[in-house]
């Protein structure tokens, strides 16, 4: 089980750079003292003192550099959010990208099918491990075909309980064509969920540096920043600078543009 360990954080400061932190602004009691709010977390990987101690020094060995290891209970914070609710959200998105691009391909089958039983004759088989029944009454196929085809349609489109799904064929005409176009739009490229998300922490951190005044520049992101961005998620085991072939500050930056955060 992961280890409990206690924070000292500026619950009242940080509500502006995590919704959730203005959540638990909102159910504090009364006469906490938000400005050193004590919270009790758990980071998954965390289990025993000797990992969080070396957790922690990991993380104030880089913020040293910049002389901002006053500074580590929010980053660890921001951290907690992103392991608990930031990573499971984008994780959630993934999923649903995937299931719709699967339905979407499967729509793509049914519409193929029922093209083509609009110039064929069908029959349709009901069987079970010892006795099967064929019907090809043309009103009893037809009818069942109908219903099934459109509780089909229903299901997969307007009844979908994925959003996603959902607002990708509101409206549309149910093509091969229309239904291969979309089909492309939900193509997910490798990783893009986790970029996704922890572009989405290092714009957390951003948001607080440059509420802090930290290292701040005369665009969005500095340099200076950047480094220190890199070095936090580093720290986190979020990227790993041996795996990555570009300057740590180019590659924030190329992460930010990428996911439309610069």
């Amino acid at each position: 089980m992961p280890l409990s360990f206690p924070l000292t954080i500026n619950l009242d400061f940080l509500q502006e750079c995590h919704i959730q932190a203005a959540t638990t602004l909102a159910e504090a009691p009364l006469d906490a003292d938000i400005e050193n709010y004590r919270l009790d977390i758990e980071i998954s990987g965390i289990e025993t003192e000797e990992q969080l101690k070396a957790f922690k020094q990991t993380l104030i060995g880089k913020l040293s550099k910049y002389n901002l290891t006053d500074h580590q209970d929010h980053f660890i914070y921001f951290y907690y959010l992103f392991q608990n609710f930031d990573a499971p959200e984008f994780l959630y998105n993934e999923m649903l990208y995937k299931h719709a691009s699967e339905n979407v391909k499967r729509l793509i089958d049914l519409v193929k099918l029922k093209t083509q039983t609009e110039e064929t004759d069908i029959s349709i088989t009901i069987e079970d491990n010892s006795t099967s029944v064929t019907f090809n009454t043309e009103f009893i196929i037809s009818h069942v075909w109908e219903n099934l085809y459109n509780s089909l349609i229903f299901i997969s489109t307007v009844g979908a309980r994925n959003h996603i799904l959902r607002d990708q064929l509101e409206g549309l005409e149910l093509t091969v064509d229309n239904l291969k176009k979309v089909s492309k739009q939900l193509k997910v490229r490798h990783n893009r969920f986790w970029n996704q998300s922890i572009a989405h922490f290092g714009k957390t951190v951003l948001y607080y540096l440059n509420l802090k005044h930290i290292a701040k520049g005369e665009t969005l992101m500095s340099t200076k920043q950047a480094m220190i961005i890199f070095d936090i998620m580093e720290s986190f085991s979020l990227i790993n600078s041996d795996k990555i072939g570009s300057w740590e500050d180019d590659y924030i930056k190329a992460l930010f543009k990428n996911n439309k955060l610069l």
